[in-house]
C-alpha cells in the first residue's frame, strides 16, 4: 500500500493524509496481531491458565483487524483512483476466511465475568 500511494503521489504523498492515515492502521494492527500471536503462544508453551481464552482473545481481534485492513486496502485503492484489479487484489490479499466471533465472544464475557476481572 506504501508503495502505491509513493507511486501515485510521489512527494505530494504526505497532502493525502487520509491515505497515510489508513496505511498506518494497517501497519498499527499488523503490530497489535503480531504482538497478540506472541503472547498467546507464550501462554501456551508455559501451559499457563488462560492460554484459551487468550486464543480466543487474539482470535477475534485478529478477525476484527483483518476487516479493517481489507476496509483500509480498499479505501487506500479508491484514493489512489485504482477502482479496478489491483484494489480487488489488494483486499483478497489481506482477506481471511473468518470465524465465529460471537461464540468466542461469548466465552471470554464468561471467563471475565466468572473472573470479576480481566481474567488474563
Amino acid at each position: 500500500m506504501l508503495a502505491g500511494a509513493a507511486e501515485a503521489h510521489g512527494e505530494r504523498v504526505a497532502e493525502h493524509q487520509e491515505v497515510l492515515a489508513h496505511i498506518a492502521n494497517v501497519i498499527i494492527d499488523g503490530y497489535a496481531i503480531e504482538s497478540a500471536v506472541a503472547r498467546s503462544e507464550k501462554l501456551a508453551d508455559a501451559r499457563a491458565g488462560g492460554a484459551a481464552l487468550a486464543a480466543d482473545m487474539t482470535a477475534v481481534f485478529t478477525a476484527d483487524a483483518a476487516d479493517r485492513i481489507v476496509a483500509a486496502a480498499k479505501q487506500v485503492g479508491h484514493a489512489l483512483g485504482d477502482h479496478g484489479a489491483a484494489t480487488r487484489e489488494r483486499a483478497a490479499a489481506v482477506a481471511h476466511p473468518g470465524m465465529d466471533t460471537v461464540a468466542a465472544r461469548r466465552r471470554i464475557a464468561e471467563a471475565v465475568l466468572a473472573a470479576g476481572e480481566h481474567p488474563l
